[in-house]
């Protein structure tokens, strides 16, 4: 049985196994994930994670990690989809899903001469292109999945150019824009329908070119404006604050009218993040207060009304934390950072959720009262700071903004329980859900291709695995340097991008003047560029010293082994002592050899010895415990103390005892480079080169301790 230092609740480890096998029955509908009729309600949301950022192997289109920058910047997009037709037809043939669409963009060219601005798209048709008010008289069209905009002669690095183009979206399929119709039955099993007409977008990771063209990757953000056209019984949401709100009767009598609403964001953002969502929805507010900005922050909910506080869907309740969530991130990390935060709720959904600046989306089980749905509520509040307002510069670095996000939802269960046993034992069900694929054990957190980060078999990489950085980070490093390092990063990259390198870097420039356990040197490269974790045989023996005491000696051997991953890990180890299932101590140690021996006196009587699961991402592959009587070990070391003697005598020793049998270590557990001679009964131990201190002899398995004194 794998160890924890505390009691570790056996049903929540079977429920996670069950949650764990059921994940493997998922199937892929219609170019989206979806989950089987009979699904299991924890299952689904304690591994809703793994449907964000999948790569769609149905499709036809490559999903790509866009690493390269272009050579121009977007300030602001300017965007206008017309919704109307399309959201009062009840058609579902795919022909009728046609709507109109604008996007004025305003950008900053950084070469000379360039001769044209390419955009991402996918399945638009262009009706007109203007370049600085002038129509282009040739419409340019999608070649390859981009368009490439012409630009005049002559223009300069630092020349501002804006390109309005009036557009159709065109793609038949749910991708990037997503349409369903009313009274559609999704979920038969529990006759769960489409309440209302419901249309949005889903970006992440490069999907807004389907419906926006876009210079659509991370390192490229910008300011938004969204103005929506609706039915007039509709509430068109995005990110922002809602600037104004007009109403346009229908010219033909007893026509329904037009809504249009107008969305804008001060602050830059990334494509990824851009989020339009239309429905018939009840509004509710509420507020909460961060802790160094004056006024409240504004919270907005879109529920369908049968939702808000109905049989089976209780958006009211579940919601309920989300000031709580707010408030306790703004504190832990810095002030929030955007004008409100949001939430609309949206059925079918392809992920269980999806944090779009300042408005995140969210699956409509996830307000079934039933539904174990706060952490994930958490997850997506703690993307506002790890993600959107400090994003990654390209999909290498994903692992940031997910593994921040789901370390956060063991600090939300820390805060809201007040329990760190708890805190500790959702890390270890997180390192659980990755150590279960050993397919990815060779596989770095970062580095790797496009066509794998994509992919279900790296998800645990990217949220779990990457969770364990910052866990580990705390650990190293302690609860107040780590969380004020990463309140200085949010605060000086905030709007901005950052990647590996940069993360790393503040780190070490944060830390240069201490003196760590672990260099962050080592730390990055074992557990973010380097593959796998310590996996560790630990042998044990026990010296019986009287009947309640006992004498530990633990040998740490780590047997890893794989390409990419780390032959020794350096890392604190906190080891377990038990009697029987009973937990007796911990001890933390610096493990940073292949081997190593570590001594502990007097302890009280134990049975088996492991390392804490929940302190270390690492695996207790082989154990094994030896129980030996004080006489057997009664060898004789003198002088002990050894003052100002540069020899140390053994006796009593073994027949047939060799040299590399006897090995000396310092308290660290370090083995230290000692001469042994006059190998027979006894041997002779040249100390000369030991300075003042205590220090450990094993001999085949048994310990001695003796102190220098100079």
């Amino acid at each position: 049985m794998e160890c924890f230092y505390f009691k570790k609740n056996m049903k929540s480890a079977i429920i996670l196994l069950v949650m764990m096998t059921i994940f493997s029955t998922l199937k892929l509908e219609a170019g989206r994930w979806f989950l089987e009729d009979e699904w299991s309600l924890e299952q689904y949301y304690k591994f809703k994670r793994n449907y964000e950022e999948l790569q769609n192997s149905k499709s036809k289109y490559q999903l790509l990690a866009d690493t390269t920058a272009r050579k121009f910047d977007v300030i602001i997009y300017d965007i206008t989809l017309d919704w109307y037709e399309l959201l009062l037809s009840d058609s579902t043939e795919k022909e009728k899903r046609f709507w109109n669409g604008k996007n004025d963009i305003k950008l900053v060219v950084k070469e000379d001469n360039l001769d044209k601005i390419t955009l991402d798209a996918i399945g638009l048709e262009f009706l007109t292109i203007s370049v600085d008010g002038d129509l282009l008289q040739t419409t340019p069209q999608i070649v390859d999945d981009v368009v490439d905009i012409p630009l005049v002669t002559g223009v300069k690095a630092g020349d501002t150019v804006r390109i309005e183009i009036e557009y159709v979206y065109k793609n038949k399929e749910n991708m990037g824009f997503f349409l369903f119709y009313k009274d559609e039955v999704i979920n038969k099993a529990n006759n769960y329908k489409i309440e209302e007409q419901v249309a949005y977008t889903v970006n992440s990771p490069n999907y807004a070119r389907y419906w926006l063209p876009s210079n659509d990757r991370p390192r490229d953000k910008a300011k938004v404006s969204m103005t929506i056209i609706v039915p007039e019984n509709f509430t068109a949401v995005s990110n922002g604050y809602l600037d104004e709100v007009l109403n346009i009767d229908n010219e033909n009598e007893g026509e329904v009218g037009k809504k249009i609403f107008k969305w804008k964001d001060d602050v830059q953002i990334a494509t990824y993040l851009v989020n339009a969502t239309a429905s018939v929805y009840k509004q509710y507010l509420g507020k909460f207060k961060s802790p160094n900005i004056k006024d409240s922050i504004e919270l907005q909910y879109y529920v369908w009304e049968s939702d808000y506080n109905g049989k089976d869907f209780k958006a009211e309740r579940k919601l309920r934390k989300t000031p709580e969530m707010l408030e306790f991130f703004s504190k832990k990390f810095i002030d929030y950072p955007f004008c409100k935060y949001g939430q609309a709720v949206v059925y079918p959904f392809i992920y269980g959720a999806m944090e779009n600046q300042t408005m995140t989306t969210l699956h409509r089980h996830l307000i079934l009262q039933t539904a174990p749905s706060e952490t994930t509520i958490a997850h997506e509040i703690a993307h506002q700071w790890f993600g959107d307002l400090v994003t990654a510069i390209s999909w290498d670095d994903i692992w940031f903004k997910e593994g921040a996000a789901t370390w956060s939802e063991a600090l939300w269960t820390l805060e809201a329980t007040q329990d760190t046993n708890k805190y500790y034992s959702y890390m270890q069900e997180e390192a659980v859900a990755y150590k279960k694929n050993e397919k990815i054990f060779t596989k770095p957190i970062y580095g790797n291709a496009p066509e794998l980060i994509f992919t279900t078999d790296y998800v645990p990489l990217t949220y779990n695995k990457a969770s364990w950085v910052y866990h580990q980070l705390r650990i190293l490093l302690g609860e107040e340097l780590l969380f004020n390092i990463l309140k200085e990063l949010l605060e000086e990259y905030k709007f901005k991008n950052v990647d590996a390198s940069i993360i790393v870097n503040f780190f070490k420039e944060k830390t240069k003047d201490m003196e760590l356990e672990v260099s962050l040197d080592k730390f990055f490269e074992q557990w973010l560029y380097k593959a796998g974790h310590p996996q560790y045989e630990i042998n044990t023996n026990l010296i019986k010293k009287t009947d309640s005491t006992m004498d530990v000696h633990v040998t740490l051997t780590q047997i890893q082994s794989g390409e990419n991953v780390s032959e020794v890990f350096e890392t604190p180890a906190f080891i377990c002592f038990y009697d029987g299932y009973k937990p007796i101590d911990m001890k933390r140690v610096l493990n940073n050899q292949k081997t190593q021996e570590f001594y502990f006196e007097d302890m009280p009587n134990i049975t088996r010895v492991n390392i804490d699961l929940a302190r270390t991402l690492c695996e207790n592959k082989k154990l094994m415990v030896k129980s030996i009587s004080e006489k057997e070990c009664k060898l004789n070391v003198y002088p002990n103390p050894a003052m100002q003697s540069d020899l140390l005598y053994i006796s009593n020793l073994e027949e047939n005892i060799k040299k590399e049998d006897i090995q000396v270590f310092n308290i660290l557990g370090n083995k230290l480079d000692v001469n042994i001679t006059n190998l027979s009964n006894s041997a002779v131990l040249d100390i000369s080169n030991l300075k003042d201190g205590a220090y450990y002899i094993f001999v085949a398995g048994k310990m001695l301790n003796f102190t220098v004194i100079r």
